[in-house]
């Protein structure tokens, strides 16, 4: 046999970059629609939702010793959702998981149907990110983030308005239409 004269390429293994799909990496699926998905148990078990001294609902994860504002926390996944959907027509809908955070929010019973529509809707969530990239991932990350820092800012400055003199107000930084 005939030795060929092309040397064998070595083999290098590559990490899933930018590029790779979310669902080769299903730890970060789980840390985003694990605390959601186990809320949902948590509230289909009959356990009692705890109350932070200030009234807020928190969720407590089980294992963890953390605990989250439980309106806040799905709320800001589900508008990050919203941002997606702009983008890309084929994101699933978070109608079903607004829905179920104003009824806890506005204190409402929740029905098994509210409970199921927003598994349905998070488990779509799910299949979706899972075939987004991960540069596509962080980049929604990001821009969510930015909207809840700019929204941060804004609710800061129409407060600053409400209580301050224009005067005052220039001075702190706050440009005044004339």
């Amino acid at each position: 046999m005939g030795k060929t004269k092309k040397p064998r390429k070595a083999y290098r293994p590559r990490a899933a970059g930018p590029q790779g799909a979310m669902r080769l990496q299903p730890w970060t699926l789980d840390m985003t629609f694990g605390p959601i998905e186990s809320l949902l148990d948590q509230i289909e078990a009959g356990v009692a939702l705890e109350l932070s001294e200030d009234g807020e609902v928190m969720y407590h994860a089980a294992g963890r010793t953390n605990q989250y504002p439980l309106v806040e926390s799905i709320r800001g996944v589900a508008e990050t959702y919203d941002i997606a959907r702009i983008r890309a027509a084929e994101c699933p809908s978070t109608q079903a998981v607004h829905q179920f955070v104003d009824k806890v929010e506005r204190g409402e019973a929740l029905t098994s149907e509210d409970l199921l529509a927003c598994r349905q809707s998070v488990l779509a969530l799910r299949h979706f990110t899972a075939r987004l990239s991960r540069a596509a991932f962080e980049d929604l990350a990001r821009t969510a983030l930015l909207k809840f820092s700019m929204d941060e800012v804004s609710g800061a400055n129409s407060i600053a308005m409400d209580s301050e003199s224009p005067q005052q107000a220039t001075q702190a930084g706050v440009e005044i239409p004339e």
